[in-house]
């Protein structure tokens, strides 16, 4: 049984042996291109490794170019159990806020909602009842790995 392809180019199934013909074409494809889906995943991290290492920002080839991408994750660290390993000067957001009130309660009970939310943070500081400076050691900007990222053209192009 040979399984037509539409125009727009996917399939329909419209039989249990079609579904299985199908499947069998897929485990055939996944073992052809999973060796090299994992060898192009090693040549991507290697190159990117060279590219921070050589603090290369572009890569360009023929048509298209590669540019390193440097991303931040940030967070409020709520509790001491929050604190990431090895980021230095950190404090706990609960910590920092011990003993203010907002509002008639704890600021603690304020700001958070078993993480903190950083609207209220936000509005906390804007009402004066902590001043930013006080809890700014509970704020983390932890970096991520960098990666390269595909861009059609050159990089001059504008």
């Amino acid at each position: 049984m040979k399984l037509k392809r539409n125009v727009n180019g996917s399939y329909t199934i419209r039989s249990k042996a079609e579904a299985e013909e199908a499947l069998r074409l897929l485990e055939e494809i996944e073992e052809e291109i999973s060796p090299k889906m994992i060898q192009a995943t090693e040549l991507k991290k290697a190159a990117t490794a060279y590219a921070v290492d050589k603090k290369l920002d572009v890569i360009q080839l023929d048509g298209c170019y590669y540019r390193q991408i440097n991303r931040s994750t940030r967070f409020w660290v709520g509790t001491d159990a929050d604190i990431p390993a090895g980021i230095a000067k950190v404090k706990s957001l609960q910590s920092l806020v011990k003993g203010k009130k907002a509002k008639g309660r704890p600021l603690w009970q304020f700001i958070t909602k078993r993480v903190p939310d950083s609207d209220r943070i936000n509005e906390a500081i804007g009402m004066g009842w902590i001043e930013e400076s006080e809890i700014q050691d509970a704020f983390v900007e932890k970096p991520q790995r960098p990666f390269l990222q595909r861009f059609a053209g050159d990089v001059d192009a504008g």
